[in-house]
């Protein structure tokens, strides 16, 4: 019987002994994910992936700055409390005076005039210089676009802000995707045309500049050139600028150089001819434009291999 005795007491030791092993090992593996990382190292488990831009709002995008400040995503599509300045700003109220509005800044816009004036005030001696300047002060324009066309003059002629060198389209073309996203939103078009309409420009844009802040700079550069010595709008230049450097660098906007060189779908011009002739565009002597012109139109500025064009 004490044979048996010291064996069971053998036994229960080795039992005892293994139990106590597991339930230390045990413990020291629940308890290291506590454990404090290392500074400068992000487990993986911690990482936020980058939201997901889809390729067909890629153009919706552009004007992201905007939609923060209205206060919705730069793909909701939903009616807001407010039309984002279409009707007061655009005298935007239906679908006809939005597409107008898009027809122009896709055409034309502040861009053209911008480089004419840039290329005529740097080309020029003093004695032109002050005939340019006469010209305005002649016109029969307000005294406050007077003061405004003179005040960009004296800027370009001294190339303030590096301006004679900055790339003046991204302020058309951002304000084009903006009036897309407001236009749905109100109503005038569908989500499909705000898609679709505002990736036309993508193909010209990625030509011209290096990437997203390559490209919102230029367009921040421009509204300053736009807003001259406007208090209205130049006093709101710094918080642009404060929040297109946020945009840049929080990482729950989807704004990386992958995003910027997405695959995105073939330019399509058809959809957007097709609503401006519904429009009913007519030549100076009184021609329905055709299908064909309004087409070459819009083309000719969004695959131009003209950087200024």
């Amino acid at each position: 019987m004490i044979g048996i005795g010291v064996i069971i007491a053998i036994v229960v030791a080795i039992i005892f002994y293994f139990l106590k092993k597991y339930t230390s090992e045990t413990s020291t593996i629940t308890s290291f994910p506590e454990a404090e990382p290392q500074l400068g190292h992000i487990s993986e488990s911690l990482e936020i992936d980058t939201p997901t831009l889809k390729p067909n709002e890629w153009g919706l995008i552009l004007s992201l700055p905007y939609s923060c400040f209205n206060g919705h995503a730069y793909n909701d599509y939903n009616k807001g409390p407010h039309d984002g300045g279409l009707s007061q700003a655009w005298g935007v109220f239906d679908r006809y005076s939005l597409i107008q509005q898009l027809y122009w800044l896709i055409t034309s816009g502040h861009t053209n005039n911008y480089y004419l004036l840039r290329d005529q005030v740097s080309y020029a001696n003093k004695v032109e210089l002050q005939d340019i300047i006469q010209e305005v002060e002649n016109s029969s324009d307000s005294e406050e676009n007077k003061k405004e066309q003179l005040w960009r003059i004296e800027m370009m002629d001294k190339n303030v802000n590096d301006i004679c060198n900055v790339k003046y389209i991204a302020w058309d073309f951002v304000r084009f995707s903006k009036l897309c996203l407001d236009g749905c939103r109100a109503g005038y078009i569908t989500i499909q045309e705000a898609q679709d309409w505002s990736l036309m420009s993508a193909s010209m844009i990625k030509r011209i500049y290096t990437g997203w802040e390559d490209f919102w700079g230029n367009f921040l550069q421009t509204r300053w050139l736009w807003a001259a010595n406007d208090s209205n709008w130049s006093e709101s230049q710094q918080e642009f600028a404060d929040k297109i450097q946020e945009i840049l660098f929080d990482t729950s906007y989807p704004i990386t150089q992958e995003t910027w060189d997405l695959n995105l779908p073939a330019m399509d011009l058809e959809s957007f001819t097709r609503a401006v002739a519904g429009v009913g565009f007519t030549t100076e002597d009184g021609t329905p434009v055709s299908l064909s012109q309004l087409e070459a139109s819009i083309s000719q500025r969004l695959i131009s291999s003209r950087l200024d064009s």
